[in-house]
């Protein structure tokens, strides 16, 4: 089962979502929007505020990461989904 997370530049943790809208809402709480320059790069995304060694890990994983455990990723966002999670971000 493929669990969508993410971790919001180096001194946060890794979060699970339920889908991508709800990822984007949490993106666009943190500033996130439509004229960030959002990118997608190996195992998560660029934007504004949120580039090289701080940039957004996101990727489906497993669902068993716990404590300090990191989730093992299982695949990057396919370009269809990060579309979709563009178009959700306002």
């Amino acid at each position: 089962m493929e669990t969508l997370w993410h971790k919001l530049g180096d001194t946060a943790e890794y979060q699970q979502e339920d889908d991508l809208e709800s990822c984007a809402k949490t993106l666009t709480t943190l500033g996130v929007n439509g004229e960030s320059d959002v990118r997608k790069v190996c195992c998560g995304l660029t934007a504004i505020g949120f580039e090289a060694e701080n940039y957004i890990s996101l990727f489906w994983g497993d669902k068993n990461a716990q404590g300090d455990v990191q989730p093992m990723m299982i695949r990057n966002l396919s370009n269809h989904e990060f579309g979709a999670l563009l178009s959700h971000l306002t």
